[in-house]
């Protein structure tokens, strides 16, 4: 195996590699092993699932689960997910968070309003209850940049972006308030297009925007967009 090392992950004709193999068994001593010399958990089967998602699901439980529910062995799958995931940090679930976020202020009530997002970023962190997140479980970073803005020129027209733009320093230069926008309908009359302004229902009514803006809104933006860019970056490093 030292010599070759593509037979760390070797499969057979279902796609398993032996990292598959050991974690159907629960064997995190073997799964350790195998990563510690090279092996790597993000390859998939024949069915798409990676050594994480077949963890503690022996070949022969797979057969009675294909005629009924599957039952993984909960011990088996624990052993082999900490093993996996404390050995190879690319294999866990990253969260990108930054405090600016917060400073996109909403209508009381509304899905993207500061405290819904405090309150599921603290939820994540946290290590009480029975559905924590275990430590080996999940990565979680504060260390992303804004996006600039021609990286966000790459998904968004120039129309849009120097909207958003404008609505920014609009809201800025307002006498002192700190109320929200409403933003689905500013953005369908500002924006001469079929496909912003509605359709046969026209432009939404204030009170029934999907989303608002506030003074932090774009910042928020470009921040929310700069973790996205942070994570990709990750992942395409394998890291």
């Amino acid at each position: 195996v030292q010599r070759e090392k593509g037979l760390l992950d070797l499969q057979d004709r279902g796609g398993s590699t032996p990292l598959h193999t050991a974690a159907r068994e629960g064997r995190g001593d073997t799964c350790k092993i195998l990563i510690d010399i090279g092996a790597d958990a993000r390859v998939r089967d024949s069915l798409f699932r990676t050594p994480l998602d077949v963890a503690g699901v022996s070949e022969i439980e797979e057969e009675v689960g294909k005629r009924g529910k599957l039952q993984p062995n909960i011990r088996k799958r624990k052993r082999a997910r900490e093993s996996i995931l404390s050995s190879q940090a690319s294999a866990r679930v990253l969260v990108v968070y930054h405090d600016e976020c917060l400073d996109h202020v909403t209508r009381e009530g509304h899905q993207e309003a500061p405290a819904r997002v405090k309150a599921i970023s603290d939820k994540i962190k946290s290590n009480k209850g029975s559905d924590r997140f275990m430590e080996w479980e999940i990565a979680f970073s504060t260390e992303c940049d804004r996006a600039p803005l021609e990286v966000i020129g790459r998904v968004h027209s120039s129309d849009y972006v120097a909207f958003v733009q404008d609505l920014s320093s609009q809201v800025q230069s307002e006498d002192g308030s700190k109320d929200p926008v409403p933003y689905t309908p500013r953005v369908q009359t500002a924006l001469k297009n079929p496909q912003w302004q509605g359709g046969s229902k026209g432009v939404k009514d204030g009170m029934d925007s999907d989303t608002f803006f506030s003074r932090g809104s774009l910042n928020a933006a470009l921040r929310a967009a700069g973790a996205v860019c942070y994570a990709i970056d990750l992942v395409i490093a394998k890291k």
